[in-house]
């Protein structure tokens, strides 16, 4: 389904990888999945129809289930963080540390550790978020939260993670791998953010809990 001027959302969600969102953006020089949908061959010829896929990027552990056949499908680079390597111990590019990195033109990987300790985001052209699980939209609050209640790795980790990238994260669209997504001026975005910023290093660890999460 396309969402915007080269964004698609993938469908054909996975239980292997917790029902999550996958992802498509279209770019000059080759198409870009983050994370996948459940594995299909005609699902796969269906994406590629779009244009040549070059590389998969793996937002965190969660959502490697099938980055691996769809990489090797597409004849992609697989793409995860060090931090989470154990899912995907045969990925051909491993980000590593907590700096951003240009993954493709115009495209950056902020590593975020906190859902996961090798959880990324990956904004492109300053415009479309690819959250993974580390933010999303509730529409419960109706604003940017993170799931406290099934942060794997740190909550007080993620706290800082957020502080340390939120002055350089800009974008409009915040697509994330489980709850809403939505669209607000960057300028709204950013301020939220920060808001959010604020609320979670308040946080403190707490039980595994689906149940709980503000979705």
């Amino acid at each position: 389904m396309r969402l915007d001027d080269g964004v698609y959302l993938c469908g054909h969600n996975s239980q292997q990888t917790a029902g999550a969102n996958a992802y498509l953006l279209s770019r000059t020089a080759g198409n870009l999945m983050i994370d996948t949908p459940r594995w299909s061959e005609s699902l796969a010829a269906r994406y590629e129809a779009l244009g040549p896929v070059t590389d998969v990027l793996l937002t965190h552990r969660d959502h490697a289930a099938h980055g691996r056949r769809y990489a090797d499908r597409f004849g992609a680079a697989l793409w995860i963080h060090e931090g989470d390597l154990s899912a995907a111990p045969d990925a051909d590019r491993v980000l590593r540390g907590t700096d951003p990195v240009e993954v493709a033109e115009g495209v950056i990987a902020h590593p975020l550790p906190g859902h996961t300790e090798g959880s990324v985001l990956y904004v492109a052209d300053e415009s479309h978020c690819f959250s993974g699980d580390s933010i999303y939209w509730s529409r419960t609050t109706g604003d940017l939260e993170v799931a406290e209640n099934v942060t794997w790795y740190s909550i007080t980790e993620l706290a800082a993670s957020l502080a340390r990238s939120a002055g350089r994260l800009h974008f409009e669209w915040l697509l994330p791998g489980h709850g809403d997504r939505k669209r607000l001026p960057a300028a709204e975005m950013t301020r939220r953010l920060h808001a959010l910023t604020a609320r979670v290093r308040s946080l403190r660890p707490q039980p595994i809990d689906f149940s709980a999460t503000r979705w």
